[in-house]
């Protein structure tokens, strides 16, 4: 016997083939559960028999339950969602639908996470929506499953950020220890020698000793000072404590710093440009930061070159630059030389820690301010700091 053969008359012809019984059993197909409900008399006129593995009851008892009883179905937690939803139902337009995802309760008690997507079904002669359409799948697996990967990337995550933190601590302890072992060996060499031999030197000879001493004291100062301000602004609660202030003199105070910290050796030069006396600035912040600039700005220059600090006002910001003639940094390191205890490969040779341009970033974040570095080898560096004059326009 032939397969019969069904076009589209004569699948709307047959007995067994018309638009509801196809639709009925399409539906009945199907693992999602499908539904018509009446937004009006607040009755569930059709389901599938999806609803039966599903939710655990029969077809025929959906439509006797209450709209009390219907709502008490949705997840106390979610009663948002399913405030979002009726509202998202009022307001559907013919070919357009509204989806959620709640938690829904079967009969026996268990807790169902059900995506949701409504559509119109039919509206009234003037146009008023009366049925929708809806269609709900079950995704607990799914959602459990994404949780799932999602805890194991956040475990994975902590796992690596607590790697970094060990790598940071143990090269933390091995920078420090080198880097303080060497000033140490040094003080102790010279008070060695102030020791053993004070009445066969000279007095020239003693007061090289004693300025040995006291410039690797304040060598190791300086470390102590880059660490305490490094843990210091990682842990302050107040982060960003603007004054206003005479900037041009701030800006002088530390150049007059510097320039005796550096034994005279290293000249400084201060420009300025525009009006400075009322600028709007947090001292405590800024100071580290011009301090470890203009510090290496003189380190990884060559004894009597000119260091440039700039201060320039502009419309919007003030431009600060620190300026040298120095050895420059490397093309592949500046991407790095902001990171905690990162020194570039042309230095390796000159004592640090490796602190002062972390300090100099995070303290320019906090201040909302920005930093640029432009360098070439040979030829010296130049930090250029972006200070907004308002920092309303940085709050967020």
């Amino acid at each position: 016997m032939n397969d019969p053969k069904f076009d589209a008359h004569s699948i709307s012809s047959h007995p067994r083939l018309n638009t509801a019984y196809l639709a009925e059993r399409i539906a009945d197909a199907t693992t999602d559960l499908i539904f018509i409900f009446d937004i009006h008399s607040h009755q569930i006129l059709y389901v599938n028999h999806a609803i039966v593995p599903l939710m655990g009851y029969k077809p025929t008892e959906t439509s006797a339950l209450t709209y009390a009883e219907l709502v008490n179905l949705v997840h106390p937690d979610d009663a948002e969602a399913r405030a979002a939803l009726n509202t998202g139902i009022a307001g559907l337009q013919n070919g357009g639908y509204v989806e959620s995802e709640m938690r829904l309760r079967d009969h026996t008690g268990v807790w169902h996470i059900m995506h949701t997507r409504i559509s119109a079904f039919s509206r009234r002669p003037d146009g008023a929506l009366e049925q929708v359409l809806g269609v709900m799948r079950d995704v607990t697996e799914l959602r459990q499953m994404q949780a799932g990967v999602l805890e194991r990337e956040r475990i994975a995550t902590a796992l690596e950020k607590e790697r970094e933190l060990s790598a940071l601590k143990n090269r933390f302890m091995t920078t420090v220890s080198h880097e303080f072992r060497t000033p140490l060996s040094i003080i102790m060499s010279s008070a060695e020698l102030l020791e053993r031999y004070y009445e066969r030197m000279t007095a020239e000879r003693r007061s090289e000793a004693v300025a040995t001493i006291n410039r690797q004291i304040r060598h190791l100062k300086k470390m102590l000072d880059d660490i305490w301000v490094l843990l210091d602004v990682e842990q302050s609660s107040t982060l960003f404590s603007p004054h206003t202030g005479d900037l041009r003199a701030f800006c002088s105070d530390i150049v007059d710093s510097m320039y005796i910290e550096g034994g005279r050796s290293y000249p400084i030069q201060l420009y300025t440009e525009g009006s400075l006396s009322d600028v709007q600035f947090d001292p405590n912040l800024l100071k580290p930061v011009l301090w470890n600039l203009l510090s290496n700005a003189m380190k990884y220059s060559t004894v009597g070159n000119v260091v440039r600090l700039e201060a320039v006002r502009g419309a919007n910001e003030i431009t600060l630059r620190v300026i040298d003639r120095g050895i420059g940094i490397r093309a592949e390191d500046r991407e790095r030389i902001f990171d905690t205890f990162f020194r570039g490969s042309s230095v390796s040779h000159i004592p640090g820690v490796g602190l002062g341009l972390k300090i100099v970033r995070d303290n320019l974040r906090r201040h909302h301010a920005r930093i640029e570095v432009q360098s070439e080898m040979g030829k010296g560096t130049t930090f250029v700091v972006h200070l907004p004059l308002d920092y309303s326009l940085t709050a967020s």
